[in-house]
C-alpha cells in the first residue's frame, strides 16, 4: 500500500512532452528485456491518439505514468502503466489505474480494454484484483501468444 511519506502527484500532460518521453522510453526499454528486441510496438506512432495521458510525480521526479486511447464508441483502452521500479509495490499503479478509469467515466465511456503480457505476473494480478476480466485479444495481440487482454465495464 501507499506510504504515507510519499507525497504523490498526478498531473494530466501531453503525451509528447520531455518529461513523459522519458517516462514512456524506461517502459519501453523494461518491456524490451523482458520480451526481446523487436517484439515491442513502437511507442511514438500513436502518441497523437492519447486522449488523456498523466504523470505521477514524486517530490518533483516523474515516477509513473499512465493513459487513455479512444478505441470504439463506448470503450477506451489503457495504455502506457508504468511506475518506476523503486516505488512499486506502494499502491501507486493503483492510483493510476484509479484516475483513468474514473476519466474513462468522465468521458462517457462504458468499458475498458487493454494488453498486457504473460511475462508480467504482477500486471496481470493488479487488473485482475481490480475487477477486469480475460478476453479474447484484439488488434495487433490477436495472434500474439504473450499477450492477455482484458475488459472491465465502468
Amino acid at each position: 500500500m501507499l506510504n504515507d511519506k510519499i507525497e504523490i502527484i498526478i498531473k494530466q500532460v501531453n503525451p509528447t512532452s520531455q518529461k513523459a518521453l522519458t517516462l514512456t522510453m524506461k517502459l519501453f526499454n523494461e518491456l524490451e528485456l523482458i520480451y526481446g528486441k523487436g517484439k515491442i510496438e513502437d511507442f511514438t506512432s500513436e502518441k497523437g491518439e492519447f486522449i488523456y495521458f498523466i504523470l505521477v510525480y514524486h517530490n518533483f521526479e516523474t515516477i509513473g505514468c499512465g493513459a487513455l486511447k479512444h478505441f470504439g464508441k463506448e470503450t477506451a483502452e489503457i495504455k502506457r502503466m508504468y511506475v518506476n521500479k523503486e516505488f512499486r509495490g506502494r499502491g501507486i499503479s493503483k492510483l493510476i489505474l484509479t484516475n483513468l478509469e474514473e476519466t474513462a467515466k468522465e468521458k462517457k465511456y462504458k468499458r475498458i480494454v487493454l494488453e498486457t503480457g504473460i511475462r508480467q505476473p504482477e500486471a496481470v494480478h493488479l487488473y485482475e484484483k481490480y475487477g477486469y476480466k480475460r478476453m479474447n485479444c484484439y488488434g495487433r495481440y490477436t495472434n500474439d501468444p504473450e499477450s492477455i487482454c482484458f475488459q472491465k465495464y465502468v
